[in-house]
């Protein structure tokens, strides 16, 4: 379940480039995890799930996502698209571990979309932040995906798809489901500046962490 929410997130925001006449920001969300079924494995899970958050740092070719799932585990993901470099932290109970390689081959390491979802578009609005959102509706098998999205922003996706290509517009709100487990990422602050931006896009390995791929 770790793995494939991560990757999710990766799929919706790594490539991250600028907000239309903004040149840099961060967007905060806050998490919400409900279990599904009523299985002791499940509500163990969704215990240690608890006070999750996801922060996304933007700028021109770079970005930054930092999300931090509960007591289980915390995972950073550095892009610079200028220098072709990533950077992914993962601190786990075990330890902590890091990757680095090329941006480029980041990329191509992540999973597509899942295209075969189906989507469906409603005419029904909310305000998040201020920010006029449009809600969608994704299915699989019997499962319901909702998510609100806003064209009020414009974003410039560097070549990546959002969660469905099929769904215009930033996220603002939007859920995933994986074995009995819903997390629902809510936007929670929206400010267009980072500060010490040298230090939040770094790609250095920092001290204390096991390299596992360093590849220059």
């Amino acid at each position: 379940m770790i793995k494939h929410i991560s990757l999710l997130i990766l799929l919706t925001f790594i490539g991250f480039n600028s907000f239309a006449q903004q040149k840099e920001g961060l967007l905060e969300f806050v998490i919400d995890v409900n279990a599904m079924d009523t299985s002791l494995q499940v509500r163990q899970q969704v215990g240690m799930l608890r006070n999750s958050s996801m922060k996304v740092y933007f700028m021109r070719d770079k970005s930054r996502i930092d999300f931090k799932m509960g007591e289980m585990y915390a995972i950073t993901s550095i892009v610079d698209w200028k220098i072709n470099r990533s950077l992914s932290l993962f601190s786990t109970p075990k330890g902590k571990f890091a990757t680095k390689m090329e941006a480029s081959k980041f990329n191509e390491s992540l999973p597509k979309p899942d295209t075969t979802l189906t989507v469906e578009l409603i005419d029904e609005h909310k305000t998040i932040l201020g920010y006029k959102c449009k809600k969608a509706i994704m299915r699989s098998d019997s499962i319901e995906y909702i998510y609100w999205y806003t064209n009020d922003i414009k974003i410039d996706l560097n070549g990546q798809s959002i969660i469905n290509s099929n769904i215009p517009g930033l996220p603002m709100e939007f859920q995933t489901v994986k074995d009995g487990v819903m997390m629902n990422f809510k936007a929670s602050n929206l400010t267009f500046s980072v500060p010490d931006k040298k230090t939040i896009f770094s790609t250095a390995i920092p001290a204390g962490y096991i390299v596992v791929t360093d590849v220059d």
